[in-house]
């Protein structure tokens, strides 16, 4: 899965959960894997949410 398509399904999740997006929400999503994402292009699930624009708390 590529960046923008991480990050649109990121939006997608948080808006439907009033902004907020916890990292296992976000692995629970279909063909969503961690090393999708940390490693590959965030070091930390914290570069995740801020490049997002959403909220961890």
């Amino acid at each position: 899965m590529e960046k923008e398509q991480i990050l649109r399904e990121l939006r997608h999740l948080g808006k439907q959960r009033g902004g907020y997006i916890s990292l296992d929400a976000l692995l629970a999503a279909p063909g969503l894997k961690q090393h999708n994402l940390l490693g590959k292009y965030w070091a930390t699930w914290n570069e995740v949410v801020v490049e997002s624009g959403l909220n961890t708390a």
